[in-house]
């Protein structure tokens, strides 16, 4: 048995040389780990290992080299800060007799739900992945917002391929309800993926459903409206106070969005840029992010106080697009639009994964939740968080 104490600075070029003193047991819990180079796991994979316990640190990812630690028995993660697990992972199933995977973040990858079921439920789902997986490439993209905002105008002349415009809506308020709309792109940025557009009612009416139509595997456009600036005077009070207003909604929004679905990713639409000049709409998308990134700020702010208490959380703070930054757009004349559809591939790049073989014997079918994300990596995501 060999256990050693470690700090944040430990070198892990010590560890590589210690590793030759090992015998079956490799007990890292309680160490305040970060990361691990996978040149460790290279390392280790020379060596009859039995026990691996990396539990009680702070690592947020695992190397997929793991799976050359061919006669590893008791993978221990629990209490770290993991959303996802390497897909290699499951090429350990028929040598792994027990894995822990409780206290860490909200798995995306496998799916919390499978995790729930157990961490050598977990890791046969990932082998089933790894090796009957089958991609589906069709997403949501959720569109809300306050009544009035524009998300039916915006879902119309995102679907329109060939003028990318909306059509006039007679009476606004006559727009409730929640509509679904299949859209594919034709960029080729869009990879083959195809969409579903839900436009949500922002209407009181419906504010109680929204925790049913609302999920974490989705990206969400939030919409807002520009509005027509009374007062111009930077320093004066009313202009502060109109500012406020026009940022409350969209607030509003990313407080619930941050309740029900912590962690996603977000991104801001600014409609009607025709109703206010190109300097209103500048001030006013700068006050919007300028109070967006405010209260991310308060919000991780708790988190990391939280933590700091040595309290463990599993809640994420919402991922912003940009920093924040919201796509001005008219839908009627259709400006701003051809940006909102070439990033939507980009933001939307990741793949559902649905497995058949192990997880179909456990009763999930092609429409259940559990067959849900893998995870692939998106550089234009890099500026989010």
């Amino acid at each position: 048995m060999w256990n050693q104490e470690l700090g944040s600075e430990y070198s892990w070029s010590m560890l590589v040389l210690d590793l030759g003193n090992l015998s079956h047991h490799l007990l890292l819990n309680d160490n305040r780990l970060t990361r691990i180079p996978v040149q460790v796991f290279e390392h280790l994979a020379q060596l009859p290992l039995h026990t691996l316990n990396l539990s009680c640190n702070e690592l947020e990812d695992i190397p997929p080299t793991i799976d050359s630690l061919t006669a590893l028995k008791y993978l221990h993660l629990d209490s770290n800060r993991l959303a996802k697990l390497p897909v290699n992972l499951g090429n350990l199933l028929s040598t792994l007799q027990e894995v822990t995977l409780s206290d860490n973040l909200p798995f995306e990858n496998p799916p919390q739900e499978i995790v729930a079921l157990g961490g050598m439920d977990a890791v046969e789902f990932l082998k089933g992945i790894f090796d009957q997986g089958v991609p589906n490439n069709q997403m949501e993209l959720i569109l809300v917002g306050q009544p009035l905002s524009g998300k039916t105008s915006t879902q119309q002349a995102i679907v329109n391929d060939d003028a990318q415009v909306a059509e006039r809506v007679s009476d606004p308020r006559k727009q409730v309800g929640i509509s679904s709309t299949e859209w594919t792109p034709k960029t080729p940025s869009a990879e083959g993926l195809s969409f579903v557009i839900l436009d949500i009612g922002g209407q009181s009416l419906y504010s109680t459903l929204h925790q049913y139509l609302l999920s974490r595997r989705a990206v969400y456009g939030l919409v807002w409206r520009l509005a027509r600036l009374q007062n111009s005077n930077e320093s004066s009070i009313e202009y502060k106070d109109e500012m406020e207003r026009v940022a409350a909604p969209v607030l509003t929004w990313m407080q619930d969005l941050q309740l029900r679905v912590p962690g996603a990713f977000v991104v801001l639409i600014a409609t009607h840029s025709d109703c206010a000049s190109a300097i209103s709409v500048g001030k006013q998308i700068k006050a919007v992010k300028t109070a967006v990134n405010e209260m991310l700020k308060r919000q991780q702010t708790t988190i990391d106080d939280h933590i700091s208490c040595g309290n463990k959380t599993h809640v994420r703070p919402l991922q912003v697009w940009n920093q924040g930054e919201s796509i001005p757009i008219d839908c009627l004349k259709g400006e701003g639009v051809a940006t909102c559809k070439i990033l939507a591939p980009s933001i939307l790049c990741y793949c559902h994964v649905t497995v058949w073989g192990p997880c179909r014997s456990r009763g999930l079918d092609r429409t259940s939740e559990e067959n849900a994300a893998v995870w692939r990596g998106c550089p234009t995501l890099s500026c989010c968080a």
